[in-house]
């Protein structure tokens, strides 16, 4: 009996099946990561994009493979951006968060129309239909506009281009050292369960800073690549050595870092990390 392989599609889970082969599905999910079911098959949750199943049948070696295309979400629109401004010229890494509707997994943040200007989401920079994050690193901007336009795609059926809404380019203020360096040596709780949106008290120092930037936001993630980041809530500094934050309620099982970025218009942020894991997910 020749393996068949089946896909089927219920709001934004896909699920893929095998039937008569006897080996293992590697399925590639819409975000990119690769994962091997049981030949039952299995389901995954991460919304629109291509997603595509191949099996190997480990007595025969017959392989097939099959594709199958979630719809985008809707157009995608945007209501407004963390900042309406960003440095224009020397490398600057400033957090870009977009809030409107219709985001998806698959969707494109395009500044103006070249194609250098234009990226694909990985997990890390989608957080929400609502709202996607991207890091601003150097030699993005030229200097030589005032300003440029901004634009969310969503290039699956069903998708589209949000009307684009302009970000201004300042003159870039070359970075000082901080008045304070900013360390972070622990959090409060330092375990939490799954889905929890608890309030977090981290404790270091610099906090309280201001020269030359405030702290903007919170992000834990499993590493300093941001693997497996989300935002905290938006961050109160209590002193110099503690501030609150709220659990993100998208934090997987594991064992995070904590990094919190300092930034204003026109000067470059400033990302500092704990030396080791402050929170475990469980």
């Amino acid at each position: 009996m020749a393996a068949v392989l089946t896909a089927s599609i219920a709001a934004d889970t896909v699920t893929f099946a095998v039937a008569g082969a006897a080996g293992s599905l590697r399925v590639r999910w819409g975000d990119g990561t690769d994962e091997t079911l049981p030949p039952s098959g299995g389901d995954h949750v991460y919304g629109d994009g291509e997603f595509r199943a191949v099996v190997v049948d480990g007595v025969t070696g017959q392989r097939i493979e099959q594709s199958v295309m979630v719809p985008a979400p809707g157009v995608p629109t945007i209501d407004s951006l963390s900042s309406l401004s960003l440095p224009a010229g020397p490398p600057s890494n400033t957090g870009l968060h977009i809030f409107g509707g219709g985001f998806g997994r698959c969707s494109q943040i395009r500044f103006g129309s070249t194609l250098e200007r234009e990226w694909s989401l990985s997990q890390n920079h989608f957080r929400s239909a609502n709202e996607l994050v991207l890091e601003i690193t150097g030699g993005l901007f030229p200097g030589a506009d005032s300003s440029i336009p901004v634009s969310v795609l969503t290039d699956v059926p069903g998708g589209g281009e949000s009307a684009p809404v302009d970000l201004a380019l300042v003159d870039w203020t070359p970075p000082s050292p901080p008045a304070t360096p900013i360390t972070i040596t622990s959090c409060t709780p330092s375990s939490i369960a799954e889905g929890s949106t608890q309030a977090l008290t981290l404790t270091g120092t610099g906090f309280s800073q201001t020269d030359p930037a405030p702290v903007v936001s919170v992000t834990f993630a499993l590493d300093e690549e941001f693997d497996g980041a989300a935002d905290a809530g938006e961050p109160v500094v209590d002193s110099d050595t503690q501030l609150t934050v709220h659990a993100s309620a998208n934090l997987s099982p594991g064992e995070y870092l904590v990094a919190v970025e300092t930034g204003a218009p026109g000067v470059d942020g400033v990302t500092y990390w704990s030396d080791a894991p402050v929170l475990t997910v469980t």
